[in-house]
């Protein structure tokens, strides 16, 4: 009789060891072609000259192991535009702006893989507003926003 309440013990810290952990602060990898982003998002009106950008699975590291529920996903990325298209984006996105952001809302698009270059122009700019991804929506991510700052677009999109 012990012996299976043994067993059975060992099986469960054995599975417990071995289980499909949550990856934290594990060092992203970094993409950084636009054909791959256009896979996951829509560029097709509003096509960046170069791209820079993370794309996580959230939750479990590896879901395909049997485990119940959906996969979350989470893109972070910086599009990098020429002014003309950059002025066509400003000038639609005047129309739908979601809201002014706050000096610590911003902290939000400062995404800690980001070049350092990149977070100064965003540690202080005034009037930032935040806009709806609605623009790059594909069918993978429905939910997110973006910033515009000069001709850099910040990006965050999830599924929930």
């Amino acid at each position: 009789m012990q012996k299976k309440y043994l067993f059975a013990f060992l099986l469960f810290i054995y599975s417990c060891n071995n289980s499909k952990q949550i990856i934290i602060n594990k060092e992203p990898v970094i993409y950084k072609n636009t054909d791959s982003l256009q896979k996951i998002i829509d560029l097709s009106i509003f096509k960046p000259d170069s791209v820079a950008y993370v794309y996580k699975v959230m939750g479990n590291a590896d879901n395909d192991n049997g485990s119940p529920g959906p996969k979350d996903y989470n893109l972070e990325a910086v599009l990098f535009y020429n002014d003309s298209t950059i002025n066509t984006l400003k000038g639609i996105n005047s129309i739908k702006s979601i809201k002014e952001l706050q000096l610590g809302e911003l902290r939000n698009y400062q995404f800690y893989w980001m070049d350092k270059k990149i977070i100064d122009k965003i540690s202080s700019p005034k009037n930032t507003v935040e806009y709806s991804s609605e623009k790059f929506y594909k069918g993978y991510l429905p939910y997110g926003n973006y910033i515009i700052v000069g001709n850099i677009v910040l990006l965050k999109m999830f599924t929930m």
